[in-house]
């Protein structure tokens, strides 16, 4: 890694506004911190030392040029969220925060990790609703990953937790979505008919009439 990335003279250009920091593997509490478990790994953080993202093992230069370019310049947007994370990395609210920047900067892996870690916390107890909003915008992102069937999971998986509650039409229109991605047309009309029957005046199910016919096959 010495040798074939940090001397590259690309990387070296990339890398000159970051603090870089070389632990040798003999602090115990950077290590509980970032669960280090393998040398090397190379961890990026933001300003605030939360965790973006990291290689473990020997990288070639070229996904490290790539991990340093995507980093963005300006950092302010994230700064509230980023300094709760600081103090309490499992605080839902800004871990949602979080990946909504990350999400505006095109790092979706990184905005994946962060929904994945806000939606797995006990915050959402008493707010199904806010906790459904957070999945459908972790759907969507996934989408955007090109990952439809693990974003069809989660829409379904959202949805039989509770069949009748509030934001069911965003959920089924998100798995509408997502089957049509992934070309399960099928599916995507078996959908749409739940959204018909149960949400008939729904601007989603409007929004997917439309859309599904747009997806037919056109006759001659």
């Amino acid at each position: 890694m010495q040798a074939d990335v940090w001397e590259n003279a690309t990387i070296a250009e990339r890398a000159a506004r970051f603090e870089p920091v070389l632990v040798d593997g003999g602090d115990p509490e950077l290590r509980v911190r970032y669960q280090v478990v393998r040398m090397p790994t190379v961890l990026l953080a933001d300003p605030w030392g939360n965790e973006v993202l990291r290689f473990t093992g020997y990288h070639p230069p070229e996904p490290v040029v790539k991990a340093l370019g995507a980093m963005p310049e300006d950092f302010a947007s994230l700064e509230p969220h980023a300094r709760v994370l600081q103090e309490d990395p499992a605080d839902a609210a800004a871990l949602v925060g979080a990946a909504r920047f990350w999400e505006g900067v095109g790092l979706r892996q990184v905005t994946e990790r962060l929904y994945d870690l806000a939606l797995a916390t006990g915050h959402w107890k008493d707010d199904p609703k806010g906790r459904r909003e957070v999945v459908v915008a972790r759907g969507v992102n996934l989408m955007r990953m090109q990952r439809n069937k693990d974003a069809a999971k989660l829409f379904e998986d959202a949805l039989g937790e509770d069949p009748a509650g509030a934001g069911s039409d965003a959920l089924l229109y998100g798995l509408l979505a997502a089957r049509l991605q992934d070309g399960n047309l099928k599916a995507a009309r078996a959908a749409y008919q739940d959204l018909q029957q149960r949400f008939p005046s729904s601007a989603y199910t409007q929004r997917a009439g439309q859309v599904l016919a747009a997806a037919e096959p056109k006759k001659d």
